[in-house]
């Protein structure tokens, strides 16, 4: 009787080519899941490349943005010595409540009265010539109608009449001038209001316009003055209501209009000045409060042309050459199309997509998976629905290589039996 022994080596050869089959089935569906994620999509038998698209949405709502600004007096006054001198007085501090009148700061008088005693003595010379020259106007007058004298006396006469006026004028001139000059040496407040700055202490020498104190009117409006990024300054213009909140006085906000666009940044970095002034400002606010601003950006940027273009982030790549989108051109209603690459400027990411600052105008269809994959000008095809469905199966294709024809399993095709598990 002859026995048949299968060797230990036969069982895992066996095992091993009837493995090979079943492993392939997970590694097609993980294919599948690539390229419906970005990877290399799959191709078609024609070698068009199926791909998933989007649309670049033409946004013209316009954005909510909070910032930061300080609240301040609508008018602000630097104030000033009109003539110079030695400050003597300043009865004032930073902060010092005023009221129209009260003394800001004095210079030293003594030379300006001294002015004004001779100035008053000049006066009194030139008045008393001028009567002298009346008086012989007056006499050669009568001489000259008399006969007694010739015509060039009375016209001399005259003559040093009308000079002795114009000095005692030029003297009365002379004096004004020394008393308000007497006048200029007391700053005084121009209304009722606050000093937020003295940058001059007494006893200092100071010069005429050289600034003394700044000086905040209380009975003014008030304005906010903040600062926009250069990014969105654009989407700001005069007339734009806005919001103003300050923390330190309560969540009321208030109402304010932008009065004044800055057309240079402030500093390097900074952003651009912008002042909103508040429509209903009340007695508890005062100047130096800290205040947030809120308001509605308007069109700015490539938002110029009338609105936002936002597009959804995977359609974006980078190379060395920038970053690009694929845009489908517009074909027959067929599902095959071209694609076109187009360079883009970025901006922010909003809740509906990623800006795009130039390069799109809104409402292209874009290639949003396997756009690394793509070339341009290159022949795609267009998925709708669900990606996986619609990509070329993987799946049956490996199947069909395992199995043979339909009924009849293939060489290599057996799956492991109960023969193969007692041989391990």
């Amino acid at each position: 009787m002859t026995v048949e022994v299968q060797t230990p080596d036969a069982v895992p050869r066996r095992r091993s080519s009837i493995l090979r089959p079943a492993a392939a089935l997970p590694l097609a569906i993980a294919g599948l899941a690539l390229a419906a994620c970005g990877g290399p999509p799959a191709e078609l038998p024609d070698g068009v490349r199926p791909v998933r698209v989007v649309e670049a949405v033409h946004s013209v709502d316009g954005e909510v943005r909070e910032f930061s600004g300080v609240l301040r007096a609508t008018t602000r006054s630097r104030l000033s010595f009109r003539v110079p001198g030695k400050v003597i007085e300043r009865p004032v501090e930073v902060g010092t409540a005023l009221r129209r009148g009260d003394l800001l700061a004095r210079l030293d008088p003594t030379d300006f009265r001294l002015r004004v005693t001779r100035a008053e003595a000049s006066l009194e010379r030139a008045a008393a010539t001028a009567r002298e020259a009346r008086a012989d106007y007056e006499r050669v007058r009568a001489l000259f109608a008399g006969d007694h004298v010739p015509r060039g006396e009375l016209d001399r006469a005259l003559a040093t009449l009308e000079r002795t006026r114009g000095a005692e004028a030029e003297a009365e001139a002379a004096l004004e001038l020394a008393r308000r000059e007497l006048g200029f040496t007391r700053l005084v407040a121009p209304a009722g209001g606050v000093v937020v700055d003295l940058p001059v202490e007494a006893g200092e020498n100071v010069q005429g316009g050289q600034g003394v104190a700044t000086f905040e009117p209380t009975d003014g409006p008030l304005e906010v003055a903040f600062s926009v990024p250069e990014g969105r300054i654009g989407g700001v213009a005069p007339g734009m209501g806005v919001a103003v909140r300050v923390p330190s006085v309560g969540p009321e906000p208030r109402r304010g209009e932008v009065v004044e666009v800055g057309a240079a940044s402030a500093a390097r970095g900074s952003g651009f000045p912008v002042v909103a002034r508040l429509a209903d400002a009340d007695d508890i606010l005062r100047s130096g409060m800290a205040a947030e601003v809120t308001l509605t950006l308007g069109p700015s940027g490539a938002e110029s042309r009338g609105g936002r273009v936002l597009v959804a982030p995977e359609a974006v790549a980078a190379d060395p050459r920038g970053r690009y989108v694929f845009v489908v051109e517009p074909g027959d209603g067929g599902e095959e199309r071209t694609v076109r690459r187009i360079g883009v400027d970025v901006g922010e990411l909003f809740p509906g997509g990623l800006e795009i600052l130039a390069g799109l105008d809104g409402g292209e269809t874009l290639v949003a998976a396997g756009v690394t994959f793509l070339d341009d000008g290159q022949t795609v095809r267009l998925l709708r629905g669900d990606p996986l469905a619609e990509l070329p199966s993987a799946a049956p294709a490996a199947t069909a290589a395992s199995t043979g024809s339909a009924g009849s399993p293939g060489p290599g095709s057996e799956v492991l039996t109960p023969v193969a598990e007692e041989g391990r």
